[in-house]
Order: structure tokens, then C-alpha cells, then sequence
């Protein structure tokens, strides 16, 4: 008997909670209906002042609003500056809704197949096949075109239907003056018989020639960067003709290579390494090396200079200036 006394008690407790929420619940919901009754307006309660403290997150200078201001129009920079922001940013939590949404967006959506038959398609299939009609009067236009109506009512037949218009070929011309080609190697003789032409002679026997000066001829040199230094640090000195190839190879691994268009360009001087080691040689061919000593985290800095450190010759070549004497120089310059 005190066993099911027990349970029967346990039974009314619950109907008593149970009718309890009920009726609270209840009593809201009539609260509700009788405010929206009354025609009590709650706008007056939204404002920043209670946000503030009510809305999670809420910020009256958003660092968003700057966005939409000063004509600014492109925002794909800070779109994608956003959305890579979100990537590594925390989720949990109301203030990462936002990039919730944004991860999810940027992850990629579901495609859809469109079928032929797809509404998107069958709207603008009267466009296609006949715009006649939808044209006219269109800048001054009157619709009528070149091209007729196809319409295909076999089923599963698929057909390409082509218009093509044309230019009519117009000939069009414009007027080219003539144009003259002057040899200065021919002789011109205007409004002349063949009796007027010249038959002369010279004589080349007589040539004078003095020598003015002396031009360098390269020479193939090897050398190290200092004399008596070691073989990891060599410049080497190759000719093709009047051109010259400067290769240099340091104690750093480093190697680099320079080409000199004319070896007479020796005598101004001419660099070898990047911190300014130079080779300089005379007239005579008499040429001097220096050295410019660097660390190897910064080649283009000198931490030491070393002149004349090498010595080594080019040849050397005579330059002549020759004159002809029995009358050709006036004949040579009537041709000219």
C-alpha cells in the first residue's frame, strides 16, 4: 500500500510542473497578442543605446562601412582578403558565424545540371530562332533583316542553321607618286649625244703611304688574380679577332664574363670583377692589372684594392694613311 501511495504522489507532482509551464507559456503568448492589440510601437526601443548592450558583436563603426564610401566600386580585393582571413579564423562561437558563412560559401556549392529542356533555355529559344520582330524599330532599324525563320519539328534532330552576309566588293584606288631611286655610282647624262662622254686615265703608281699611328692586336693572356696567388682565382684572356672575351672565376665560385667589342678599349681601362678591378694598358701595348678584393656574401664591394698587381703585352699594329698621285684622287671624286 505505501508503494503505489508513493507512485500516485510522484504522478500528481508531475501533472502539477507540467500545467505549470503550460500555463506560463500560455500567459507569454497572451502578452504578446495584447501589446500587438494596443498598437504599442517598439520602435522607439531599437535604437544603438540598447544594441550595445543587447546585440552580440554589435559595433556602430564597422571597419565594413568604409567600403561603400568615396566611389569605391571594386571589392574583389577585399573580398578575397576576407575570405583568406577566414581561413585560419575561429568558427565557434557567435562572432564567427560570419566566417562560417563565408568558408562555406568559399568551399564550393553543388552544380546543377541543365538539361535541354530547361526553362532557362526555352525562354530564349523564340529569340533565336526569329529576332526579326523583337529588333524593329530598334535604332532606326526595321527589322526585316536578311535571314528567314527555321523551324525544326523532328524530334532528337539537332540542325545548324547559318546566316551570312556579305560586303560588296568595292575597288577602291589612291594615287602613288613616282618614285626615284638615285645611284650615286651611275652617270647621269641628260639631253646628251654620245658624242659627249669622257674617256680618261690615271695613274696609281705613285703611292705615298706614312704611318700616322699604332692600333693593339689582342693577345691570349692568363693570369691569377694576384701573382703568386692560388689557382682558384684565375682571369683568363681569349681573342676572336678584335673582339676580346674576359673570363674570371674567384676563390668564392663565383665566375663572370665580359666581352670587348674592340681591344683598343684597353687603353681607357676596362673592369673585370664587380668591385672594380680593371685592366689598363698603353699604346704600346704595355698592359697593367689591379685587384679588388671582396667578401664573398657581397662581391660588389671592395674591401681592399691591389694595383698593378700583373703585367702582361698585347701586340700592336701600324696604321697607315696612303695617298695616289697621277690624277686618279680628282677622277675618284667625280664619280662620287
Amino acid at each position: 500500500m505505501r508503494r503505489v501511495t508513493w507512485l500516485a504522489g510522484l504522478g500528481v507532482l508531475w501533472l502539477v510542473a507540467s500545467s505549470g509551464v503550460q500555463a506560463d507559456t500560455a500567459t507569454a503568448f497572451q502578452q504578446g497578442r495584447d501589446t500587438a492589440a494596443s498598437g504599442a510601437a517598439a520602435a522607439s526601443a531599437v535604437n544603438a543605446t540598447n544594441a550595445t548592450g543587447n546585440v552580440p558583436g554589435y559595433n556602430t563603426a564597422p571597419t565594413e562601412a568604409g567600403l561603400w564610401r568615396d566611389g569605391k566600386v571594386n571589392l574583389s580585393g577585399d573580398g578575397l582578403g576576407k575570405q583568406a582571413g577566414c581561413t585560419t579564423a575561429s568558427t565557434s562561437g557567435f562572432n564567427g558565424k560570419e566566417c562560417d558563412a563565408i568558408n562555406f560559401l568559399g568551399s564550393g556549392r553543388p552544380e546543377y545540371p541543365l538539361e535541354n529542356n530547361d526553362a532557362i533555355f526555352n525562354t530564349s529559344k523564340g529569340i533565336t530562332k526569329d529576332n526579326r520582330s523583337l529588333i524593329a524599330g530598334l535604332t532606326g532599324g526595321n527589322g526585316t533583316g536578311g535571314c528567314v525563320t527555321v523551324e525544326t519539328t523532328i524530334p532528337g534532330l539537332d540542325k545548324v542553321e547559318r546566316c551570312e552576309a556579305f560586303l560588296e566588293p568595292v575597288d577602291k584606288r589612291c594615287s602613288v607618286g613616282r618614285v626615284v631611286n638615285v645611284d650615286s655610282k651611275a652617270n647621269y647624262q641628260c639631253d646628251q649625244t654620245i658624242n659627249a662622254y669622257e674617256t680618261l686615265s690615271c695613274d696609281e703608281a705613285g703611292v705615298d703611304c706614312t704611318v700616322t699611328g699604332q692600333e693593339l692586336k689582342c693577345v691570349p693572356v692568363s693570369k691569377t688574380c694576384i701573382a703568386g696567388g692560388g689557382s682558384c682565382c684565375m682571369v683568363n684572356i681569349s681573342c676572336n679577332g678584335n673582339t676580346v672575351n674576359i673570363a674570371h672565376s674567384d676563390c668564392c665560385g663565383y665566375s663572370y664574363n665580359k666581352s670587348v667589342s674592340n681591344v683598343n678599349t684597353f687603353i681607357s681601362g676596362v673592369s673585370y670583377n664587380p668591385a672594380g678591378a680593371r685592366i689598363v694598358c698603353s699604346s704600346s701595348g704595355s698592359c697593367a692589372m689591379s685587384f679588388e678584393n671582396y667578401y664573398c656574401s657581397n662581391p660588389n664591394v671592395s674591401i681592399g684594392s691591389y694595383p698593378n698587381v700583373n703585367a702582361f703585352n698585347f701586340n700592336t699594329k701600324p696604321l697607315f694613311s696612303c695617298t695616289t698621285g697621277g690624277g686618279c684622287e680628282g677622277l675618284e671624286a667625280r664619280t662620287r
